[in-house]
């Protein structure tokens, strides 16, 4: 029995400590801004004697707010679909040229590298600088969180620029 009166002490004391404390601020702030309390003497001890017995809750609810309830860091997507670890071969311009010419018995795709997306290949060896490298890359874009939602199309394969050590550029060949 000693023990249980020696701890509702505490909690006592600790709940007349606080509810002090936040009375003389209260009266303090009165004072400093010289403007009547909207509420009541008998609110303002409601408020208190309510404090006094609802504290470690109140207590509580502020550490977890302070502690668990922090906003979640917004995800940093890269730039770019191609990985250094996707990177499957350095080839030449040439060579992927040779590669993606599509010959079509309808005559449906022009004869040309990567057919109907000859305009896009031509832009992009374009934009190449000199010592840069062209890698072909495939890479499961599906199940890659680096890469946000919109941009997870399935199996992407194709070309990347790599300048400097560094992705660059890319373009798609087939989406699967």
């Amino acid at each position: 029995m000693n023990a249980v009166l020696y701890w509702l002490g505490i909690y006592l004391l600790i709940g007349l400590t606080l509810t002090g404390t936040l009375y003389a601020w209260s009266k303090l702030k009165k004072n400093l801004e010289q403007v009547g309390s909207p509420m009541s003497w008998q609110e303002q001890a409601v408020g208190h004697l309510a404090l006094l017995l609802i504290w470690p809750l109140a207590l509580g609810m502020f550490l977890h707010e302070r502690l668990f309830d922090r906003p979640k860091p917004t995800p940093i997507y890269r730039t770019w679909t191609a990985t250094p670890e996707s990177l499957i071969e350095k080839l030449a311009v040439n060579s992927i040229e040779q590669q993606q010419i599509y010959s079509d018995p309808l005559n449906a795709v022009p004869p040309v590298p990567f057919g109907h997306l000859h305009d896009a290949w031509q832009r992009f060896c374009q934009t190449l600088q000199e010592g840069d490298q062209l890698w072909s890359f495939k890479i499961d874009t599906r199940e890659d969180e680096g890469l946000d939602y919109l941009n997870r199309r399935g199996i992407v394969e194709g070309y990347a620029v790599l300048r400097s050590g560094e992705i660059s550029g890319e373009f798609f060949a087939h989406v699967k």
